[in-house]
This record gives structure tokens, sequence and C-alpha cells, in this order.
């Protein structure tokens, strides 16, 4: 069961599912607004625990993978809200060449095989992508994947900002894999992030996000 304290978040290794990322800049929420909403996930995951008790250990453990489910997409929805209508920065994603960065990243894991790319979405104080495991391999460390990317992107983008010895991402991100028959509706709750934050019309009108060739004919609308 994945363990909901921030601190000691667990991440699981990226299969031939779908996973869903989100991670942002440093600095983009304030603690307290964090630590509230974390205090809020730990009392709903007390009750889920009790409740789970009420079953035989293997319904238990069901309903309790399915409410930690649940709680953590609460939390990642609260810190989007937060993200999209009351962050005060850092923006620094929102300049192109910042965010080029991000996805000519991704558009190099994609085309070297270290990963499947869905999508990916680069927002001005936040990422999301849709990934997998490429053909082929059976398992990628979503750690270290997450720890390159990072390490990569945010020298890089310290440099074309012109910022040395400052951290760029927050050192956490979650990551959920896609539950069977709910693969539509992530993408695109991923292309339209700018469509929902009331920056663009149409998901195809902000110039920051990737949609892998292969499914371009089946998300046109």
């Amino acid at each position: 069961i994945r363990d909901m304290k921030h601190q000691n978040r667990v991440h699981f290794p990226i299969d031939q599912k779908p996973v869903h990322f989100t991670y942002r800049l440093y600095g983009s929420i304030p603690k307290g607004y964090d630590e509230k909403l974390k205090l809020r996930m730990d009392s709903a995951l007390d009750i889920a625990k009790a409740e789970a008790l009420k079953y035989s250990p293997r319904l238990g453990n069901q309903f309790l993978n399915k409410r930690v489910f649940e709680i953590n997409a609460r939390y990642e929805l609260g810190m989007d809200k937060y993200l999209h209508k009351n962050s005060n920065g850092p923006y620094y994603l929102s300049k192109s060449y910042v965010a080029s960065e991000i996805l000519q990243s991704y558009q190099y894991l994609h085309d070297n095989q270290e990963l499947f790319v869905y999508t990916v979405c680069v927002m001005s104080n936040h990422v999301h992508a849709l990934v997998r495991a490429p053909d082929g391999v059976e398992k990628v460390d979503s750690g270290l994947f997450m720890s390159r990317h990072k390490s990569y992107t945010a020298r890089m983008c310290n440099k074309l900002l012109g910022r040395t010895g400052e951290p760029f991402w927050e050192d956490d991100y979650f990551d959920r894999t896609v539950r069977k028959g709910k693969f539509d509706r992530v993408i695109m709750y991923v292309l339209n992030n700018p469509v929902k934050a009331g920056l663009v019309k149409h998901w195809r009108e902000w110039p920051y996000s990737w949609l892998n060739p292969e499914f371009e004919l089946l998300y046109t609308n």
C-alpha cells in the first residue's frame, strides 16, 4: 500500500501500464498550505484504516487500496487547483525556452526508448506527463528516471535563467498508475490543463504540450 505521508511517499516502478506524473517548481506552493493538505490526508487515511478493519484481511486490503488511491487523487487535485489559481510563482516554465527544455527532455527519452511517452503538458509552475515503460522493457525505476530528469532539466533551465546554486524543482512528485478504462480521461486531463487554467480555449492552442504522434488522430477534438 502506498504510504500517504509526504516525507515517506512510496513510488512504484513504471511498468507497461500508463503512469501519470505530476511535479512542480520549488516554492510554488507555500509550506503552510501543503501542511494543511497533508494533515487532511493523514486524517482521511486514519479513518480509512479503521474502516478496513471491519472487513476480512483480503477485502480490507482491497478497500484500503481503493481509498488510498482516492485520497491521493484528492490531494493532487487540491495541489493542481492551487497551482492554477493561487500560486504566487515562480513561473519559470512560462518562458518558451525553459518549457522547450522540458519537452525536449521527454522527446529524447521517448526517441531513445528509455520511456514510452504518451503526452506532456508544461504549465507555468508544474508539469504533467503520461508515460509507461518502453516496448520490451518490463520495468523502469521511477525514482531514478525522475531524479535524472529533474537534475538534468534543473541544471539546463537554471543556466538559461542565469541562476546558480538554487533549487529548481520541489523534491517530491506524484505518480499514479492509470486504472483500466480511465486512459482517455487521464490523457485529456493532462492536455486540458491549460484550458482549465483559463489560458487557452482549446488544448491544441497551448504551445507547451506534446502529444505522441501515434495518438494524434484519436484526440483531434
